[in-house]
């Protein structure tokens, strides 16, 4: 049966996407909260090419990228000592915005399993594009000045306005699952929560 074999392949993530069935069973078993607070409105994220589904572990040691090292441990310090945990290193990335998530790979439909928690800002789109080290960014500006006004504008409550913001959401979950684009068209709304 293939909801054995999905259950069982954890290890790769990836497993081939289950029937309707077997889907909505998972998913109202598994993310019946996110399902809940979202009101139907879809979570997105670009990744790498995981498959066409699966079920994939959140990181809890995230690394910047691109954002300075310094900003990114200030950013988790305040979070941490407000909110109580790291979004910026332990966080799952999501938006509701399509065209967002698109960018940053292959787009993903996510479902976060069980409980959860998150963060996000009607006023920041995305934290990074204001810690960027682009020409002309005045890092001393960003640090004294425009960050603890962002900061206090970040909420951890009504996913539903997260999502419609279409801004980035930081989720604290241990792990979620993905369905890739291409393949959710063959799934009617109401089977994937969103109905």
């Amino acid at each position: 049966m293939r909801l054995t074999k999905f259950i069982n392949n954890e290890a790769s993530g990836f497993t081939p996407w289950p029937d309707g069935d077997e889907l909505r069973e998972l998913l109202h078993s598994n993310c019946s909260k996110w399902i809940k607070e979202s009101k139907g409105i879809p979570a997105y994220r670009g990744m790498i090419n995981k498959g066409q589904w699966g079920k994939f572990k959140v990181r809890q040691d995230r690394k910047p990228k691109d954002t300075p090292k310094r900003h990114h441990d200030m950013i988790d310090a305040d979070f941490k000592k407000k909110f109580k945990w790291e979004p910026r290193k332990q966080g799952l990335f999501v938006t509701g915005n399509d065209d967002t998530a698109d960018v940053y790979g292959y787009l993903y439909l996510i479902w976060p399993i069980g409980n959860f928690k998150i963060l996000w800002s009607p006023e920041v789109q995305d934290l990074f594009t204001l810690t960027s080290a682009a020409p002309g960014h005045d890092e001393d500006k960003f640090v004294h000045l425009e960050w603890p006004e962002y900061f206090k504008s970040y909420r951890n409550n009504n996913l539903a306005a997260a999502l419609n913001s279409g801004n980035e959401i930081m989720v604290k979950c241990k792990s979620y699952y993905a369905l890739q684009q291409t393949v959710w068209k063959y799934f009617d709304d109401d089977l994937l929560g969103m109905g």
